[in-house]
């Protein structure tokens, strides 16, 4: 049985800690503000978080969500997915329910390796992805885990970071090449 160490850095470990926070809000649709209705995604006591294509700009730049973290909208074997940019952790982590929609869910007895999280050990399992696609960048075959819990959003860890030529971060935005 293997350990996962998915938060390393302070960026990591803050995130973690912040993503058992994130659940959606009850509210009525009337009650989204019509400005965000599509692309938005509601967070408890924070309002409505711009996740939409439009938090990336033409020039690959990607924008600070208002909760101080870095967002994509990637690919995931063709599908959508949306990513928290976590330098802190190791590796690609996939939601279940995200793993579910791209294909790579794979049965309960496979969750076999461990992960420490700010909300304590979760059961973890390896998949392969037929490719990723985030920040106009494309890989194939790609090493992933799926959490069985505890995450609100799917990670774009080191796995993946390193293979870019550069990522820098200039006051609100980041830049991945």
């Amino acid at each position: 049985m293997s350990f996962w160490m998915l938060a390393g850095g302070q960026v990591g470990k803050w995130a973690l800690l912040a993503l058992p926070a994130l659940s959606p809000v009850n509210v009525k649709p009337a009650a989204v503000p019509p400005s965000v209705a599509s692309g938005a995604v509601a967070i408890r006591n924070m309002g409505f978080v711009d996740i939409s294509p439009r938090a990336v700009l033409d020039t690959g730049e990607i924008l600070r969500a208002p909760d101080g973290l870095f967002y994509i909208n990637a690919r995931v074997n063709g599908t959508p997915v949306r990513f928290l940019v976590d330098t802190g952790a190791s590796t690609i982590v996939l939601t279940k329910n995200d793993a579910a929609r791209a294909g790579v869910l794979p049965d309960n007895d496979a969750y076999n390796e461990s992960a420490d999280t700010a909300g304590g050990k979760t059961a973890m399992a390896r998949t392969k992805l037929a490719s990723l696609t985030a920040a106009a960048t494309e890989r194939r075959d790609v090493d992933a885990v799926i959490a069985s819990e505890g995450l609100g959003v799917s990670l774009l860890g080191q796995s993946w970071l390193s293979q870019l030529e550069s990522l820098q971060i200039k006051g609100d935005r980041m830049v991945m090449r």
